[in-house]
């Protein structure tokens, strides 16, 4: 049973257990009662801070980045107010002291003196001040800090020995989670800074073209890379290949199989086979590529001479074509399998009239497609922001437009993009 008692000048949590036994005479008959009490409140505490204490590294253990370990702390530690009263985590970047995390109602009040965190960011001992623990965060095994812990003591009982114990017990638990945490994104901006280089150099501009734009945007979070590419080759005689496609996956593998499958793509144009025929032998050769299964691809043949636009499609999402007039054409009828998925005959192509002053834009589905809306919904608002940015916006208008109508804050998939204007 918990009861508040004040026997140290201040109310105070304290824990009984109770045992009742019936006082009888020599008849039998029940004369009073004997109560026995035992204090119970360093067992009940001690076990309620140690789970406290297990569940805060179990939560840590999962937390992917430095501001998640701010948000797993406060949001377990708001509910353990009989130990913390309040908590301030503070993060160590640079020489500067930022507020990663806090269960106080208003942030920006000060808990201790800011020379006080500083010294403990620098490496001073644990001190405590007005009833709160300030801590320096150290990785495990290490002395530098990461980040410095104002951790206020709970009210209803004395900060002795054992409670600072305790105190500095969950600010080791925050401090190798913060230090694991700035491993881990120093690690994964190495990386990434790996992966953007093998991206961009797999996925050069278009520079020297300047009827031609393309745009790639990887996807938000973890590595920088994925399968999305683009491509455009001129072929000679006013004639130009515009090609988009989508490898399943993302990461280093996905790019790896997006640079074969886009190298072997550029060596079957400039071969001079139409886009069927090109797609076909890229078929044959994603069969013997693994981690090709079910990649898409769209690919164009621009003619100036003919005033033409040949096309073909493996399972990939049209393309759109945008006249001066604004009007939009799907470029469907070429809907082909997958690559490496059987099909029901030989590949197409389809040839429609394309004028100099016609616009050409190829992407990939992570431009239209964000659940729950459906992918019909994303084409539809494809085709409004082209018509809205209109067939007189300079080619880079054009696709930033797009790019900025389209995506949402926080996109899941890479996208590749690609407007071609002969006439620009």
């Amino acid at each position: 049973m918990r009861l508040v008692v004040n026997r140290s000048g201040f109310d105070e949590e304290t824990y009984f257990t109770y045992s009742y036994s019936p006082l009888r005479d020599e008849d039998g008959t029940v004369r009073g009662v004997l109560d026995i009490a035992t204090e119970t409140t360093e067992s009940v505490v001690e076990g309620r801070r140690l789970r406290l204490l297990t569940e805060l590294s179990r939560r840590l253990h999962g937390a992917r980045d430095v501001e998640d370990v701010g948000r797993v702390a406060a949001g377990l530690l708001r509910l353990a107010p009989d130990d913390v009263a309040a908590a301030d985590v503070h993060f160590l970047d640079g020489d500067d002291l930022l507020l990663l995390a806090t269960t106080r109602a208003r942030e920006g009040v000060d808990a201790v003196d800011g020379a006080l965190l500083h010294t403990a960011a620098r490496g001073g001992a644990p001190v405590v001040v007005d009833g709160s623990l300030v801590c320096p965060l150290r990785k495990s095994g290490e002395s530098a800090a990461v980040g410095v812990a104002v951790l206020e003591a709970g009210p209803m009982r004395p900060l002795d020995e054992g409670f600072q114990a305790f105190l500095e017990l969950l600010a080791n638990n925050l401090g190798a989670a913060l230090g694991a945490a700035v491993r881990r994104d120093r690690e994964v901006g190495a990386l990434r800074h790996v992966a953007e280089t093998l991206q961009l150099s797999m996925l050069p501009g278009v520079t020297g073209m300047a009827d031609v734009v393309a745009r790639y945007r990887p996807k938000i979070g973890g590595l920088a890379v994925g399968g999305d590419w683009y491509d455009a080759v001129r072929l000679g005689a006013g004639r130009t290949a515009v090609v988009v496609g989508d490898c399943v996956g993302h990461g280093l593998g996905a790019a790896a199989v997006m640079g074969q499958l886009r190298s072997a793509l550029r060596a079957f144009v400039l071969d001079g086979r139409t886009p069927s025929d090109a797609i076909t032998s890229l078929d044959a050769f994603a069969d013997e590529l693994t981690g090709a299964e079910c990649a898409t691809v769209f690919c164009g043949v621009v003619d100036r001479a003919a005033g033409t636009l040949t096309y073909s499609s493996a399972g990939h999402v049209p393309g759109l074509l945008l006249h001066p007039d604004g009007g939009t054409v799907w470029l469907e009828g070429s809907g082909d399998v997958p690559l490496t998925v059987p099909g029901p005959g030989v590949r197409s192509d389809v040839t429609v009239p394309f004028a100099d002053a016609d616009t050409l834009v190829l992407f990939t589905d992570g431009l239209v497609e964000h659940p729950p809306a459906s992918i019909g919904t994303g084409l539809d608002a494809l085709a409004d922001a082209v018509r809205t940015i209109g067939p007189g916006a300079p080619l880079d208008d054009l696709a930033d437009g797009l790019l900025s109508r389209l995506l949402p804050a926080g996109g899941r998939d890479d996208v590749a993009l690609v407007v071609h204007r002969p006439g620009r």
